[in-house]
């Protein structure tokens, strides 16, 4: 008994460095949604310059709903409760996307397969 050695955790450890830079990649993904999400609010008082990007919003909300996607698919390796709010935001994001760009093209222009 005494020269078992000790059973693997089934729960990789992350190192201090490694939490930070996901605490990190999720407060810029959320601040990137959330000023992506209230644009319509602020839209009329924006610089001239950023008009460019506010037209692109649907595309840049889905690329943010991907890289949460993957942010929360890298979580995985090591399950716990911030994946799980990484899944909900990325669905949220996701949805978000999705329904602005319904918006956009409308319901009775898209194509159903």
């Amino acid at each position: 008994m005494g020269n078992q050695s000790p059973k693997p955790s089934a729960r990789p450890t992350r190192t201090t460095y490694q939490k930070i830079i996901f605490i990190i990649a999720f407060g810029i993904l959320l601040l990137e949604a959330a000023v992506l999400l209230t644009s319509t609010v602020w839209e009329s008082i924006a610089p001239q310059c950023v008009a460019p990007i506010l037209d692109k919003r649907g595309d840049l909300l889905g690329v943010a709903a991907a890289t949460g996607l993957l942010l929360s698919l890298l979580l995985a390796w090591n399950p716990g409760g911030l994946p799980k709010f990484a899944a909900l935001s990325s669905g949220v994001l996701g949805f978000a996307a999705a329904a602005y760009n319904l918006d956009l093209v409308g319901a009775d222009d898209l194509p159903v397969g």
